[in-house]
């Protein structure tokens, strides 16, 4: 978490649903890979691989937003073309940030992404205690297709069709 001049900085709503809509974007994206939207797929991928590095240089004020940053990164580039330094910038900055969240979604949410490019098991075992205290009626779509992300990469099918 760095500060800066605070006027530079974007307000917490504007920047929640800033990361918000980039996430959106990305899992729109997982549903474009047909060769019919090859060019809406094309547009989507650089607006979300630029949107992930712009936000590596947005200096944060609250651990809150720190999370909020790292996560929208880190789903950015599962969808991207994969920027290794920029990963392991927005990973180390994650768990740097991780002990100073409250156990909510955001922290289980950056729990899986953080496994998922370290293989640690600690984070997937976090991940799923985190969201073991929530009720399964409240799970948001966010959160059924971050836990079945978890599932894939913690137990991934070897069956080839």
């Amino acid at each position: 978490m760095t500060n800066s001049n605070p006027s530079s900085l974007p307000k917490q709503e504007e920047l929640e649903s800033t990361c918000y809509a980039l996430r959106q974007k990305c899992y729109r994206s997982m549903f474009l890979m047909d060769s019919d939207y090859l060019d809406d797929y094309t547009s989507l991928i650089s607006e979300v691989s630029a949107a992930c590095k712009h936000l590596l240089t947005v200096e944060t004020q609250s651990p809150m937003e720190e999370a909020l940053i790292c996560l929208t990164v880190l789903v950015g580039y599962s969808v991207t073309i994969r920027n290794e330094g920029n990963i392991m910038r927005a990973v180390d900055r994650a768990k740097a940030v991780l002990p100073q969240l409250a156990d909510d979604r955001l922290k289980a949410h950056l729990n899986i992404y953080i496994y998922g490019e370290t293989e640690d098991e600690q984070y997937a075992d976090e991940a799923h205690r985190l969201f073991s205290q929530f009720p399964k009626a409240s799970l948001t779509e966010e959160d059924k297709w971050a836990l079945q992300s978890l599932e894939d990469i913690v137990h991934p099918s070897m069956t080839f069709s």
